[in-house]
């Protein structure tokens, strides 16, 4: 029932769900395999394999998407596209089937009632679990969000976690001048949407790690920052751990 095209054997345009009694055994239309029962779906008319009373799955998600976040929504010229988005995918009982999930029926219920502002940011501030990835996916898919860098934007919340953990002037300081304006600077220079920045995420966050463990052995051994630090220091701080230093 999910197979379309033209039939072979009288032309129709339209769901292919028998096969031809030859030797080839071609996908042909309803009415040729013999196939009792009229597919149209009341909705659109279009011959479809039907999701629920007489209405093809497509049609069936744009009853669901328009009363979850249309209906009553605070700005449904904003909402429109993001159900023309979802409605327009190659498969949309894959759509009704993610929709059910209550975690993703709150992030679309958040975005109609403006709760969630439809952007990068209010995606972020929403959570980091994978109905939100996945959501963003799809929005920026559709056009509906920009496409961005995600590993660049996860790296600036991994950034700004990591530097709120050092609670030591002497080695936040210098750490933060270094992650800011070498590696930040860097990654948002080559940034580039849709190509992989992952390995080079993956650098700068190893290089800022490294950087505060060597700061904070520094002040807590020798009692010298960044600034005091002797060459002495530096030779003992590599050869007495692994590699990565």
């Amino acid at each position: 029932m999910r197979t379309r095209g033209v039939c072979p054997q009288c032309g129709h345009d339209g769901i292919l769900a028998g096969l031809a009694a030859d030797a080839v055994r071609q996908p042909i239309c309803l009415s040729c395999a013999g196939i009792p029962g009229d597919f149209t779906c009341r909705d659109c008319g279009t011959e479809a394999d039907f999701y629920r009373r007489a209405t093809c799955s497509r049609c069936a998600l744009r009853q669901d998407l328009t009363a979850l976040i249309i209906d009553g929504a605070q700005h449904r010229d904003v909402m429109a596209p993001i159900v023309e988005a979802l409605c327009r995918v190659d498969r949309p009982a894959s759509i009704l089937t993610w929709k059910r999930s209550p975690r993703v029926q709150e992030l679309l219920t958040g975005l109609a009632n403006g709760n969630i502002p439809l952007t990068h940011a209010g995606l972020d501030a929403a959570g980091t679990d994978k109905a939100v990835n996945h959501l963003r996916s799809m929005l920026e898919h559709a056009g509906v969000l920009a496409v961005r860098d995600e590993p660049l934007a996860w790296f600036e919340r991994w950034l700004s976690v990591k530097l709120a953990a050092v609670t030591e002037p002497t080695v936040r300081g210098p750490v933060e001048q270094f992650a800011t304006w070498h590696h930040l600077r860097r990654l948002r220079q080559a940034s580039v949407p849709g190509q992989d920045s992952a390995p080079a995420v993956r650098y700068a966050k190893q290089e800022i790690t490294e950087a505060i463990k060597f700061l904070t052995w520094l002040d807590s051994t020798h009692h010298r920052t960044l600034a005091t630090c002797l060459q002495q220091d530096v030779d003992e701080w590599l050869v007495s751990g692994p590699t990565t230093r």
